[in-house]
């Protein structure tokens, strides 16, 4: 139970509007997902990018946008899609986060 603990205490850490927000940082999520918005390209520095956000909502209410890229988009976020109406909770572990327009990017770290 320690280790489910502190992946939630890890969660409330990732809100971009928390004060102790970092530039990038290595997370755990665990959260229940809410809402799958349609997959769009966005123009970035390297090209042209898939993007899905995925809204998920942690233990305290507070909700997180996860913004997928890539093969992410094809693969999990698919998957995510598919049985939103279960409201699956969702846990990703090792995660490299940044800000992206005040959202939570997230990829895996190997």
């Amino acid at each position: 139970m320690t280790e489910l603990t502190n992946m939630e205490t890890t969660i409330n850490n990732i809100n971009p509007t928390t004060s102790n927000w970092e530039a990038k940082m290595i997370v755990d999520i665990l959260a229940v997902a809410i809402q799958v918005k349609e997959p769009k390209d966005v123009t970035t520095t390297y090209g042209i990018k898939r993007i899905q956000e995925i809204y998920l909502i942690d233990k305290s209410f507070k909700p997180i946008c996860l913004a997928m890229w890539g093969r992410f988009v094809n693969d999990e976020a698919q998957k995510i899609s598919d049985m939103i109406d279960e409201k699956l909770i969702i846990l990703a572990t090792n995660i490299s986060a940044k800000p992206f327009k005040e959202k939570l990017q997230a990829q895996h770290v190997k």
